[in-house]
């Protein structure tokens, strides 16, 4: 069977993992690069298949965050070498596997200092509805 490691690989909501992010949405083939991604939700697709719903993290440009994104200072973290910017609008629902997610990082929750404004741009996307 296809059971694996990373099968019992968790990411909780709030996770920074590294995964191999596709190119283009049509083609779901792991991408090329190792990016950092952003862990939006994970859900149970049935016969013991995970998929995570991940933001699209980027060092371009960390400071252009507009609608739908915010940065994250590699400083408040292990997980990042750079300035990350994470778009909350260019998202994807990857499975929870190696053939799309790298083990050997080690996992990090979003720095509480920069949870406002995840919060604040997941409710400007839609993501979080607000009361």
């Amino acid at each position: 069977g296809q059971e694996t490691a990373m099968s019992k690989f968790s990411a909780p909501v709030g996770a920074i993992v590294h995964a191999w992010f596709p190119e283009s949405e049509a083609v779901m083939t792991p991408g090329p690069k190792l990016r950092p991604v952003l862990v939006l939700s994970v859900e149970d697709r049935g016969n013991g298949r995970r998929e995570a719903l991940v933001a699209y993290g980027t060092s371009q440009h960390p400071e252009r965050v507009g609608q739908g994104s915010f940065t994250i200072s590699a400083a408040k973290t292990k997980a990042l070498k750079v300035d990350t910017r994470f778009d909350l609008q260019r998202r994807l629902w990857l499975p929870l596997d190696e053939r799309y997610f790298d083990t050997a990082h080690a996992l990090e929750m979003v720095p509480l200092d920069h949870m406002a404004a995840f919060r604040r741009e997941a409710v400007n996307v839609g993501l979080v509805k607000t009361r």
